[in-house]
């Protein structure tokens, strides 16, 4: 090993650096080791230099997966929930759960009353009806959950999974609401059941051949004639008229003119408490009684008309 190499050797155990950076400095000071050493600090060639330098760890940061947005209700359901238990047990079918918002301020348009309006009467016993302000918990977290774009609003729930059926967020008149659900019950017969003076047409026949006397037992044939069930989906356009009762309270009804004679008895026998069979219905103008059961309401001067109602 000659001088240089020796220097060279020396230089390098002193300072780590690339060995051409050491023969470049070592020129430049002639080869003198202790010049090279304090030049290769007090220039700070080294930063410069070709000394491998331990290479930065590249620390992957990844931010934490944000979560879903999630629809966050502080309101309270209990009412809502309540109400919903209570119709999914109501009966073998259940009822649907019918929900009303409205508002306490008498400004605001106001919906119908289902349970209230005679119109509804056949149609109520579906129904599980629950009913709420607009300002009150319930009806807050109602609007946020199902997404209700104004109040005041009708919405048909599913008491067994919370589904929503119909929203109804507009002023309605009452005989526009009462043909949207008796088509949502006819549409939804197997889960509620038919409005009620349909099932009775179904069935009223045999109820009365239970409770006649056999005074009043009609001809078999007859009788299964009767029985014919309402297979007419479109009820017709409604129609009013006055039934006067033997007490002579009145009371107003709506039926659709499509439907039967069968049908106006059911109607008057649930607001008489009378059986069909005990008493027979009708018209002053022109003098005619409403017996023939198979006919419809169409086939006859009903519309605000009075029809009188008197025991046999």
């Amino acid at each position: 090993m000659n001088n240089k190499d020796q220097i060279l050797s020396e230089f390098l155990s002193s300072v780590r650096c690339d060995i051409d950076v050491a023969r470049s400095i070592l020129d430049g000071t002639n080869w003198n080791l202790a010049k090279a050493i304090d030049m290769m600090f007090s220039t700070k060639v080294i930063e410069h230099s070709a000394i491998p330098k331990k290479k930065e760890e590249k620390i992957a940061i990844t931010e934490p997966e944000k979560p879903k947005e999630k629809l966050v209700l502080f309101q309270s359901n209990k009412k809502f929930e309540e109400a919903r238990k209570e119709a999914n047990k109501s009966g073998s079918r259940g009822k649907c759960l019918l929900l009303t918002i409205n508002s306490s301020n008498m400004d605001d348009i106001m919906m119908p009353c289902v349970k209230r309006e005679s119109i509804f009467v056949h149609l109520v016993p579906r129904f599980h009806f629950l009913d709420l302000d607009k300002d009150e918990s319930d009806a807050q977290w109602f609007i946020q959950a199902y997404k209700v774009p104004r109040v005041p609003c009708i919405a048909l729930i599913d008491p067994e999974t919370s589904e929503c059926h119909m929203t109804i967020c507009r002023s309605i008149l009452s005989s526009k609401l009462y043909e949207s659900l008796r088509q949502f019950l006819i549409k939804n017969e197997s889960k509620y059941g038919l409005p009620l003076d349909m099932e009775i047409d179904r069935f009223c026949v045999n109820s009365l051949s239970s409770e006649s006397d056999s005074d009043d037992i009609i001809d078999k044939k007859d009788h299964q004639e009767e029985k014919t069930i309402e297979d007419v989906v479109d009820p017709g356009k409604l129609i009013n008229i006055m039934i006067l009762l033997p007490n002579g309270k009145r009371e107003k009804i709506q039926i659709g003119d499509n439907l039967s004679i069968l049908s106006l008895y059911n109607q008057a026998s649930i607001i008489s408490g009378m059986t069909p069979n005990v008493f027979e219905l009708s018209i002053s103008v022109p003098l005619t009684k409403l017996v023939d059961m198979k006919k419809k309401i169409s086939d006859f001067p009903l519309k605000g008309s009075q029809v009188l109602l008197t025991k046999k």
